[in-house]
C-alpha cells in the first residue's frame, strides 16, 4: 500500500507523549499496551517514561518507512463524505 497520507497538526509526530514533556511524565498502564504487536518492546520499564513512548513510535515510523507518508503541520477542519464518488473530502488549512 502506498497510496496513503497520514495528516498531524502538529510538527512532529508523538501527540500526547510528544506534547507532555514536564518532569515525571510517565504512561499510567503497562507500556506493553501501548506498543504494537508487530513490534513490541522488551527493553521498556513497566510504566515507561513520555520520552521513551514519544521516541518508540519515532523508532515504529522510520522501521516501517512511513514518514514520506505523513504531513506536518496539517490541520484537517472539515471532513465531509462524498456519496457519489464514494470519497471522503477534507478542508485542511
Amino acid at each position: 500500500i502506498d497510496n496513503f497520507v497520514i495528516l498531524e497538526k502538529e510538527g512532529d509526530i508523538g501527540g500526547t507523549w510528544r506534547d507532555n514533556i514536564y518532569p515525571g511524565c510517565k504512561c499510567d498502564l503497562p507500556f506493553v499496551l501501548y506498543s504494537f504487536s508487530f513490534m513490541p518492546t522488551f527493553n521498556s520499564a513497566l510504566f515507561e517514561d513520555a520520552p521513551k513512548i514519544h521516541e518508540y513510535l519515532q523508532s515504529v515510523v522510520d522501521e516501517f518507512l512511513i514518514r514520506s507518508f505523513i504531513e506536518l503541520n496539517r490541520n484537517v477542519v472539515k471532513i465531509q463524505w462524498r456519496n457519489n464518488d464514494l470519497c471522503w473530502v477534507l478542508d485542511i488549512i
